[in-house]
């Protein structure tokens, strides 16, 4: 007789989905201890200056100028509050902070793959893989905006996937979120455009473009403004504007470097000379930001890497393939939230494929719950009968009336 193994039925348990994240951060944390990181000392700087000017964030603009002022202003306001309320122990309530958001970001996740699929095995999918993603639980000890960060960028897609799915209600307050993310860290500002996708995604149904060809509309674009990018990177000077243009040198002494990776040179290119030569290293640093691992990882962490990546790519590409070829098994607003992270996924993707891969890899962060999600969508669309599947593909393919 051969046994049968029951999928289940029902999510984990709140508790659990709060819990066990935390616990492994926890534990993290006990082994680690509380990591200062190079930038933390110029944050612990930032939000003494602020408290000393009575926060004032205009002297603030005037001193340091609004990258650095503006792009890490609410970070900087959350240390200065922990400072006020803790004094010397604001490490602490920082990390406190760090691990409660980080569980939070996995029950949040946890539950939204649930509510998409109605799958048990997807839902816990998502518990057992936001578990072993390393990439995120590892940041929970550090004086850094990472896990914080990643509950609020969560959160901004939260707040989509419900106007998507009811086709209501007002964007106003996700605009605001998404630029409160922008107030965070310099990266944030890239939930602006994604929520516009998101709004896109909302209000287009059953109209327009289907979503494939949406996707391959922004993809030829986004090609095109890489190639763009890449010209002007070929001599920084060419930038019409006084806006961003410090920042566009520093960016284009990574590329005359060759640069793919931040500090990696094993990834480096020869310094280029012709514009192919900066298209290659935009392609490869899209490549790079989703390598699983560096090659000077230990052993034992590039098996931690793998066993993470690998299912989460493998179900992540099934189900996108299958959304595509719609398969999924989703009703049509479920299927735009999906639509909406993997969205997210490539404009991350894109934007550090033209401006830095990090060496950490810590601005894929906010990306890995999307991936999570699609991969245990994947796990739900797997299960269900192949007969099914079959059905479905055929009645897409079938002439209309």
């Amino acid at each position: 007789m051969g046994v049968r193994v029951r999928a289940p039925s029902s999510p984990p348990h709140p508790a659990l989905a709060w819990g066990a994240p935390f616990l492994l951060a926890a534990l993290i944390l006990a082994a680690r201890g509380i990591v200062f990181a190079p930038d933390s000392a110029a944050y612990a700087m930032w939000a003494d200056r602020l408290i000393a000017s009575g926060f004032d964030y205009a002297a603030g603009v005037r001193e340091y100028g609004s990258t650095l002022s503006l792009t890490y202003a609410l970070f900087v306001t959350l240390v200065a509050a922990l400072k006020l309320l803790a004094g010397a122990w604001w490490p602490a309530a920082l990390v406190a902070v760090n691990l409660a958001a980080s569980a939070t970001v996995g029950l949040l996740l946890t539950r939204l793959a649930w509510q998409l699929t109605g799958s048990g095995a997807a839902s816990w999918t998502a518990l057992i893989l936001y578990l072993a993603c390393l990439d995120i639980v590892q940041w929970a000890p550090f004086i850094l905006s990472d896990s914080s960060f990643l509950l609020l960028a969560y959160t901004v897609f939260l707040m989509e996937a419900g106007r998507i799915q009811s086709r209501s209600g007002s964007w106003l307050p996700v605009f605001a979120a998404s630029t409160a993310a922008a107030l965070y860290r310099p990266t944030g500002f890239i939930l602006l455009p994604i929520t516009a996708w998101s709004l896109y995604l909302a209000r287009s149904a059953g109209t327009g473009l289907s979503r494939p060809a949406a996707i391959s509309c922004l993809a030829l674009t986004g090609v095109a403004t890489a190639m763009a990018f890449g010209w002007i990177m070929q001599d920084p000077g060419r930038w019409p504007f006084a806006f961003a243009s410090a920042e566009l040198d520093i960016v284009g002494r990574t590329y005359a470097s060759g640069q793919v990776v931040w500090d990696r040179p094993e990834t480096y290119h020869a310094p280029p000379a012709l514009i192919w030569d900066f298209w290659a290293i935009t392609a490869d640093r899209f490549l790079h930001f989703f390598a699983p691992a560096a090659g000077n990882y230990s052993p034992a962490h590039k098996v931690a890497q793998y066993a993470f990546y690998i299912p989460v790519y493998g179900f992540a590409a099934y189900f996108v393939a299958m959304l595509a070829a719609g398969r999924s098994g989703l009703a049509k607003p479920r299927q735009d939230v999906c639509y909406a992270a993997f969205g997210a996924i490539m404009a991350y993707a894109a934007f550090h494929a033209m401006v830095q891969v990090d060496y950490d890899w810590r601005y894929r962060v906010p990306i890995l719950p999307h991936l999570i999600l699609l991969a245990a969508a994947g796990v739900a669309t797997a299960a269900r009968p192949a007969s099914e599947r079959r059905r479905e593909g055929e009645a897409i393919r079938a002439p209309g009336p």
